[in-house]
């Protein structure tokens, strides 16, 4: 929801300049502009850059080119150009654009720049033109740096540890699931050709090379991601999308271990999948019940979490929204139940946070009706395990002790990279423990 409301915003800068247009003596500097909005128009993003960079450096003054080129750079997530562009349309005038800064205070938001993402925001927020969703953005989005600014005054202990060049590569890694026993794990890798399984199994505490997990699961036409697998290692849920046999875009498929191999997965249909998009599944030890994301009707806003519990004849029942506790207008997604069955982390862009995905906490609280519960209100993890830039698919060893997520922090491998880090004591789940054996007949 997050970056549909960014587009929204895109689209008012343009509007804008219909009716406050500022154009250059210079004529090829005035050309290169409106090439740009052509390029613009069709997503050529990068061609557009080009020109609006042209169009500057023939005319130093030339406002909209600007104020253009910081809207395309906060479009394409290049938050520290757009935040460059911006800051010289205020200094050339600042009363060219009201939304001027806005782009401006969201970019530093994303930045981690929220003393001046604060001042920014409300400087545009005091425009007698915002609008009711313009305003309801931005007070989300000034409540996340009012939270910043005292997170970081208070950081939680973290010492993230990479997991190393056998499990991560140039390439982006991420939503890491591990066993109980912490031998096997299992992960998401982007590539050109799009998403697979792979595999890295522990030996003497060192995560061995990893593996493509398996031919029957992994494809060469569809992106598979987004898995859990069970306690025992025997069942692997997980993302397929643009499945012949899929329901909806993406799809909650599962694989059962046979030996050393993988089974050939299956949909595991409705009630969970439909014609929306289901993903990120996480299943309890027990097995009986499924949290999972997905946009299907009823939800509150982009991306919710949803459960499924299992019936006793192998069916799964209709999912039930976590509801507005977990749930906000914006996303949530990554969750995982923790064996505990009490304690579920996930991400979110909707709970005040550091900017783009925080990783949240949230626990079962009983209520006044018998045998029911409800969720408490999501804590966020704190400085410094999230930051400004996106922390998602959060997920604990079985003693609670040890997190493993995907982050792109600085001096990792390349994109997104798995980390490992000792879970501080207040954010761990409740304790439990695990049996490891075999049963013969």
């Amino acid at each position: 929801m997050k970056y549909i409301l960014l587009l929204i915003f895109g689209m008012s800068f343009t509007n804008a300049y219909a009716q406050k247009t500022f154009s250059s003596s210079n004529r090829q500097a005035q050309k290169a502009y409106e090439l740009a909005n052509q390029n613009i128009s069709y997503r050529f993003y990068d061609k557009a850059i080009e020109n609006l960079s042209t169009a500057i450096s023939l005319d130093q003054n030339f406002i909209a080119a600007y104020q253009q080129l910081g809207d395309v750079y906060r479009k394409t997530l290049d938050y520290s150009n757009a935040k460059l562009n911006y800051s010289r349309v205020i200094t050339l005038d600042p009363e060219f654009l009201p939304l001027t800064y806005f782009g401006l205070g969201e970019s530093e938001l994303n930045t981690g720049d929220y003393t001046n993402a604060l001042v920014h925001l409300n400087k545009y927020k005091s425009y007698s033109s915002v609008t009711e969703a313009g305003k309801k953005l931005t007070d989300k989005y000034i409540e996340d740096c009012k939270f910043s600014i005292v997170a970081i005054k208070n950081p939680v202990v973290f010492k993230p540890v990479n997991l190393g060049n056998s499990v991560n590569t140039a390439d982006a890694e991420y939503l890491p699931v591990v066993t109980a026993d912490e031998e096997t794990l299992i992960f998401t890798r982007m590539r050109n050709r799009g998403e697979d399984f792979y595999l890295s199994v522990k030996t003497k505490g060192s995560w061995n090379p990893s593996e493509y997990l398996s031919k029957d699961i992994n494809t060469d036409f569809y992106n598979e991601g987004a898995q859990c697998i069970s306690p025992d290692g025997a069942y692997l849920f997980f993302t397929g999308c643009n499945r012949p046999d899929g329901l909806g875009r993406c799809d909650i498929y599962i694989s059962k271990k046979e030996g050393k191999s993988w089974s050939k997965p299956f949909n595991i249909g409705a009630p969970v999948n439909t014609p929306g998009w289901e993903s990120q599944p996480s299943l309890t030890a027990d097995g009986r019940t499924l949290y999972f994301v997905s946009t299907r009707p009823g939800g509150l806003g982009g991306y919710d979490l949803w459960k499924s519990d299992l019936n006793s004849n192998g069916s799964w029942t209709i999912p039930v929204n976590l509801g507005p506790n977990i749930n906000t207008a914006y996303d949530e997604q990554s969750p995982f139940i923790h064996p505990d069955n009490q304690t579920l982390y996930f991400s979110s862009t909707g709970w005040p946070g550091l900017g783009n995905k925080d990783l949240f906490v949230s626990r079962k609280v009983a209520t006044s009706a018998r045998d029911l519960f409800d969720w408490s209100t999501p804590e966020n993890l704190g400085f410094p395990i999230n930051t400004s830039g996106e922390e998602s698919g959060l997920t604990l060893s079985s003693n609670g002790k040890t997190g493993f997520f995907a982050s792109n922090q600085p001096n990792g491998f390349g994109n997104l990279d798995i980390y490992s880090f000792e879970v501080p004591e207040k954010l761990r789940p409740k304790l439990v423990t695990y049996v490891k054996g075999s049963v013969y007949d």
